[in-house]
């Protein structure tokens, strides 16, 4: 998994899963992934779908838990694979931070027949799922497989060298590069943000939108239309922009763990022959 995911057992028994060489073993007999294996398969070299090889069955009648997915920033939608190793009823349940439950899915098929899985999926108007507990409902035991995340990440108006076109950029300058992130409204062409919300320390920019950090920063009306925007400077040599490079993009969060990116476009200058990088 990501960085941004944490994943655990809780319920009976409420042992944290450890990852080894791809697996992650609980109650010594399940073992618990994300894309090779499925959560809570029993271990072999049996298929990793059902039907299973009786061999390598478990006893689903001794306490397993279920999965816990924390998300290190509200998740917007979640989604992941309900896997039915007989008759089975299972479940996808998102919370928020405070632990209100949001939503859920409750899903039932039978592995020996017809439907043998089902994807369960939650997708919330704005970002606020903390998170989320899969698995059998009651008593049932189940598969799961296929988590996916996501962080809702806003494509946001970047402007670099506000008031300035083309954007000449001098990769081997010793200056700075003033950037603004435009506030956007339902009017504009762009998904709605307000830059004012932006988190200035989990903020990157640069080649690739993870290079350097801001030097400084203001809220201002940077375009004239009568709203805030956020206004960085950042330290061209830190920025790692080469001779040649077209776009800039710049990467972070605000301060209600909203991820954000947003691209632009350069022209580098100073780049002839015997000019520095």
């Amino acid at each position: 998994m990501v960085a941004e995911v944490a994943l655990s057992v809780t319920g009976e028994p409420e042992v944290e899963v450890q990852s080894l060489n791809g697996f992650s073993a609980f109650l010594g007999s399940n073992i618990a992934t994300t894309g090779e294996r499925v959560f809570g398969q029993f271990p072999g070299d049996g298929p990793i779908i059902p039907p299973f090889d009786a061999d390598n069955a478990i006893t689903w009648s001794d306490p397993h838990g279920l999965l816990r997915a924390d998300f290190l920033y509200p998740a917007i939608s979640v989604q992941i694979d309900l896997i039915f190793d007989d008759d089975d009823t299972m479940g996808l349940w998102a919370y928020d931070a405070a632990g209100n439950l949001l939503d859920s899915v409750i899903a039932s098929g039978d592995g020996r027949g017809a439907v043998p899985f089902a994807t369960a999926s939650i997708t919330r108007p704005s970002p606020d799922i903390a998170y989320v507990i899969a698995g059998g409902v009651g008593s049932e035991g189940g598969l799961l497989d296929n988590l996916i995340v996501d962080l809702g990440i806003v494509d946001v108006v970047l402007d670099v060298k506000p008031g300035a076109f083309p954007n000449r950029v001098h990769p081997g300058s010793r200056g700075v590069i003033p950037v603004a992130v435009l506030t956007t409204d339902s009017t504009d062409n762009a998904e709605v943000f307000d830059a004012t919300t932006i988190d200035p320390s989990a903020v990157l920019f640069g080649a690739t939108g993870q290079e350097a950090s801001p030097s400084s920063f203001a809220v201002e009306d940077v375009d004239g239309d009568g709203d805030s925007d956020m206004s960085l400077r950042f330290d061209t040599r830190d920025s790692g922009i080469g001779c040649g490079d077209q776009e800039v993009r710049i990467s972070g969060f605000t301060v209600d763990g909203r991820r954000f990116e947003g691209v632009d476009a350069i022209v580098t200058v100073g780049c002839g022959r015997g000019a520095g990088a």
